[in-house]
């Protein structure tokens, strides 16, 4: 009996000490995005948002109050500017504006918001944005330029 004690304290020993011998595996750490590195869009999605902006356009541009209408959609956001026919008052251009957002949600009801300007400047910027996007040119190149732009249109309450 003292002599399998014996065996099985060396056994035990030998084994424990082989595992102690062997290097500690620690797994590779993962990268983990920044927080204030946008999520820029990928290839295949950005055509989806190239078409959803194709669509609003047509929705926007049968609008007989609007010239031409130019859009962007950047994840659940549309952009829009719009070209009016007419010189409208504030009001009536607001009252516009509220109508193609509203129109734009009820059309596509994946977008959680949608703003739209008629300021000149924004609306070209909307456009040659617009055009870059339609021609394949990946969104990643010009997401500060969208950003900017963002934050002109959004709403002061968001």
């Amino acid at each position: 009996m003292h002599k399998r004690l014996v065996q099985a304290t060396a056994v035990v020993l030998i084994v424990a000490s082989l595992t102690g011998c062997m290097p500690f595996r620690r797994p590779a750490p993962t990268p983990t995005p920044t927080p204030d590195t946008p999520m820029a869009p990928q290839p295949e999605q950005q055509n989806v948002q190239a078409t959803v902006a194709d669509r609003i356009m047509k929705l926007v541009n049968a609008m007989p109050e609007v010239k031409a209408s130019y859009a962007l959609v950047v994840g659940n956001v549309a952009m829009v500017g719009v070209d009016l026919r007419d010189r409208l008052s504030g009001d009536k251009e607001n009252e516009l504006k509220s109508r193609i957002s509203a129109e734009t949600k009820k059309q596509f009801p994946e977008l959680a918001e949608v703003w739209v300007t008629a300021d000149p400047d924004l609306v070209t910027r909307i456009r040659e944005l617009a055009g870059r996007i339609s021609r394949g040119e990946p969104i990643t190149g010009f997401f500060d330029q969208i950003t900017e732009i963002a934050k002109k249109l959004q709403p002061q309450g968001s």
